[in-house]
């Protein structure tokens, strides 16, 4: 293994490390993300496995595996913590804000009230602003603050913040 593989390894333990902290409080704590001993997509070399321990079943398997919602989940986990290990890091460089863009619209609507009431408990623990780009009309009702983008004619469009009680 060559030194740069040794880094970018070491590094995507200390995400995936990261990730499990965060995954306790998202979803009930089911998942748990390992580095994978099967070689990645196109034998390896685009980039370093993941493994999904599931807690319920104790087994182990891919990320493929996982429905819509729950990939979402993991996916929040990951991006959460590639947030916190570049901020400590890089002398406190504040990530306090996200953008999601997850396709909101294949959600069951259960899993999508768990990933409201994950986002919602994400921004009161740690002060994360996570802004959602979506087109889903429920979730109009539980996002307090709204940037609406409405189009004028084919080459202009308003933008609005709305705050909603």
């Amino acid at each position: 293994m060559s030194l740069i593989t040794f880094a970018v390894t070491e590094r995507f333990r200390d995400v995936l490390d990261r990730a499990n902290e965060l995954l306790k409080d998202i979803h009930g704590g089911v998942y748990e993300l390992r580095l994978g001993t099967h070689e990645g997509r196109a034998g390896g070399k685009t980039g370093l496995p993941i493994e999904v321990f599931d807690r319920r079943t104790e087994r182990s398997t891919e990320p493929s595996t996982l429905s819509g919602g729950e990939t979402f989940f993991v996916s929040l986990a990951l991006a959460l913590a590639l947030a916190d290990v570049i901020q400590a890091e890089n002398g406190g460089i504040s990530m306090e804000t996200l953008f999601i863009d997850e396709g909101f619209g294949t959600l069951s609507s259960d899993y999508l009230n768990t990933v409201m009431d994950t986002l919602e408990k994400l921004h009161q623990m740690g002060g994360k602003k996570v802004g959602i780009i979506s087109h889903v009309e429920g979730l109009k009702e539980r996002i307090k603050t709204q940037i609406q983008v409405r189009r004028i004619d084919s080459s202009r469009s308003e933008i609005e913040v709305v705050n909603i009680l």
